[in-house]
C-alpha cells in the first residue's frame, strides 16, 4: 500500500501548484510521446540503443539475466521496462482517444510511435485500444452528449486508424527485419522449455495455495522473480499466494471505492476514460503483477487524488457562495 503514500503527497503538491486533471493528463501524454520517440530512434539506430541501454542506463544485468532475448526488447526511456512501461503507454493511448473525441487532434499523430514502443517492449499495452473503444461504444449507446456519441465514435476511430495505417507502415519499413520478425512471432513460437507463451500463462504458471486457509489468506509467498520458488508471472496467482482472496478483494474494493468516490463529478468523457482504466487494470493483472507500486498505478492514483482535491475545493466554493447569497 506504499503506492498511496507516494501518490497522495504528489497529488497534494500538484494541487498546491494549481495543476488541473486535464493538464496532468496532457503531461502524461507528453511523457509517453518522448519515450516513444526514443524507442523508434533506438529501433532505427541499433548503436544508439546500445548507448542508451549499456552506457546511459547500464542495463547489462538485464541482458545477462534473460540472455539474448532482451536484445530484441527494451526500447525507449523508462525505469520499468517490459511490463508496466507499455501498460502506462496504453493508458496514454486511452487519454489521446478521449482527447480526439473532444476535438483535440495534436497528439493523434504520435499514436503509431506509441504503439510501436508498446509492441517492441511488451504487447500487453495494446489491449488498451479495444478496451477504450468498447467502453466508449457502450457509453455512446446508453446516452449521447457533445463528446460521447456514435457519430463521434466513428469519427474518432477513423482518425486514429488513419494515423496508424499511414505512419506505422512507413516507420516499419526501416526496422531491422530480424527484430521485426521476432516482435511478430514472440509468444507464439516454442521456447527452450518446450512451452510457448500462452502455455506458460494458462498452464505452467497456474500455481495455487496448498490449503484452504492459504486460498483465503495467502501463504506470504510472492513468486514473481523469486528464483528460490516456482515461477509465475500471473498477477492474480502472485496476489493469491501472497495474501489470498481476502487481499485481492480488499485491493480491488479500494480501487473501486476511489474510482467511484467522485465518479458523479467526472465529465462524461472522463467517466469513459476511468471506466476503461478500471477494466484495463483487471485484465492486465493476469499478464503480470500489476497491484504493486509501479509507475502506471502511481499515475492513475495521482489523477484520482488530484480530482478529489479539486472537487472538494469546488464544493467548498459553491457552499461559501450559497451561504453568502442567503
Amino acid at each position: 500500500m506504499n503506492i498511496l503514500f507516494i501518490s497522495l503527497p504528489f497529488a497534494l503538491l500538484l494541487y498546491k501548484l494549481k495543476w488541473t486533471v486535464e493538464g496532468l493528463l496532457e503531461a502524461f501524454v507528453i511523457v509517453a510521446v518522448v519515450q516513444s520517440v526514443f524507442a523508434v530512434v533506438m529501433l532505427l539506430i541499433p548503436s544508439f540503443k546500445d548507448f542508451v541501454t549499456l552506457d546511459l542506463l547500464d542495463l547489462q544485468f538485464m541482458f545477462d539475466k534473460k540472455e539474448y532475448l532482451l536484445f530484441f526488447r527494451i526500447y525507449g526511456l523508462s525505469s520499468e521496462y517490459l511490463f508496466t512501461y507499455p501498460i502506462f503507454q496504453g493508458f496514454v493511448l486511452m487519454i489521446i482517444f478521449t482527447m480526439v473525441a473532444q476535438g483535440v487532434y495534436k497528439y493523434v499523430w504520435f499514436v503509431p510511435l506509441i504503439i510501436i514502443s508498446i509492441v517492441f517492449n511488451a504487447r500487453i499495452g495494446i489491449v488498451a485500444i479495444p478496451i477504450i473503444l468498447f467502453v466508449y461504444f457502450v457509453f455512446a449507446l446508453r446516452k449521447s452528449d457533445a463528446f460521447v456519441n456514435l457519430s463521434k465514435f466513428f469519427k474518432t476511430f477513423s482518425v486514429v486508424l488513419l494515423a496508424v495505417l499511414l505512419l506505422v507502415i512507413n516507420v516499419s519499413l526501416f526496422i531491422d527485419p530480424e527484430i521485426f520478425t521476432y516482435m511478430v512471432l514472440r509468444g507464439l513460437e516454442e521456447n527452450s522449455t518446450g512451452a510457448n507463451h500462452w502455455d506458460n500463462l494458462f498452464e505452467r504458471m497456474l500455481v495455487l495455495p496448498s490449503s484452504i486457509g492459504g486460498i483465503f489468506f495467502g501463504e506470504g509467498r510472492y513468486l514473481y522473480g523469486n528464483v528460490y520458488d516456482v515461477q509465475s508471472d500471473i498477477g492474480y496467482i502472485n496476489d493469491l499466494l501472497f495474501g489470498g482472496v481476502f487481499y485481492i478483494v480488499f485491493y480491488f474494493s479500494m480501487l473501486y471505492y476511489l474510482f467511484r468516490k467522485k465518479y458523479h463529478s467526472f465529465t462524461r468523457i472522463q467517466r469513459v476514460l476511468f471506466s476503461a482504466v478500471f477494466l484495463y487494470i483487471i485484465l492486465c493483472n493476469y499478464k503480470g503483477p500489476l497491484l504493486v507500486n509501479n509507475g502506471f498505478l502511481r499515475a492513475v492514483f495521482i489523477i484520482l487524488f488530484l480530482h478529489i482535491l479539486m472537487s472538494k475545493n469546488e464544493s467548498k466554493s459553491l457552499s461559501y457562495y450559497s451561504d453568502s447569497v442567503v
